[in-house]
């Protein structure tokens, strides 16, 4: 401010605002105003300088990298520590529902492709029955196999039947199918759900039963969001041996 008006500095030399001149009739000098603004061949010069300065003045402050390929694809690449953190957008073609993965890694040193865009996706029974069941029990593929008539089969504590879903998906409730050879109805089952690092107990206590019908649908103890389940036998029916003719889930 010079005797009470704001001023501006053109080229580093004070100058009064013009509405606020006194006399505005007058006006600026254009030499002052040619000074004041670099030419095209300068501002060419000061572009080209700064694309050549080092990527200092750019470094990110914090713990964090930005990743550029979160474009569509219509195929993941592989899942492993040259991905890991990054998002990809896949869909499979025109018409096709979009979904939005993140690679992440365990504390195994083993990667998965997450599927961000179903932690609040509902289970379907379909979605269950997808993918065979795996484990140690007798006929795993059996537990979700559709066909209540067949039956995986434990002979000792602790044999499971693991069902990966190979996204993450909600549930919350289940139902199981006895067979007929469970005669003495005393053996026990659990629910677990894997919570990225290890097994969690879900739902203890599913007693073996030899009725030949689905139960009621049962609400698990916890409803999870999670990537895959297993059925483990804690205790053996009377029989020696526990069955289970089916088992359904969904969200």
């Amino acid at each position: 401010m010079i005797n009470g008006l704001y001023v501006v500095l053109i080229n580093g030399i004070p100058k009064i605002k013009h509405k606020d001149a006194i006399d505005v009739s007058t006006p600026h000098a254009l030499a002052d105003l040619v000074a004041a603004v670099c030419s095209e061949t300068e501002a060419d010069t000061k572009i080209g300088n700064h694309a050549g300065v080092p990527d200092a003045h750019h470094t990110p402050v914090g713990d964090y990298d930005v990743y550029p390929n979160t474009e569509e694809v219509a195929e993941l690449p592989a899942a492993d520590a040259a991905h890991n953190g990054r998002i990809y957008r896949l869909r499979a073609g025109a018409d096709n529902v979009t979904h939005l993965y993140i690679c992440l890694q365990s504390r195994l040193n083993t990667y998965i492709w997450l599927n961000i865009t179903s932690a609040y996706i509902l289970l379907t029974v379909a979605d269950f029955q997808a993918n065979a069941a795996t484990g140690t029990v007798s006929e795993p593929a059996r537990l979700n196999d559709n066909n209540p008539a067949l039956s995986a089969i434990a002979g000792v504590v602790n044999q499971y039947a693991e069902v990966d879903f190979g996204n993450i998906f909600r549930i919350t409730e289940f139902r199981s199918y006895g067979d007929s050879s469970n005669t003495g109805e005393d053996g026990y089952w659990k629910i677990q759900h894997w919570d990225g690092e290890g097994w969690v107990d879900n739902t203890v206590n599913i007693p073996t039963r030899k009725t030949e019908t689905f139960t009621d649908w049962i609400p698990l103890a916890e409803a999870v969001s999670t990537t895959k389940i297993r059925f483990v036998c804690t205790l053996l029916d009377h029989s020696a041996n526990s069955y289970i003719g089916e088992l359904e889930m969904r969200g």
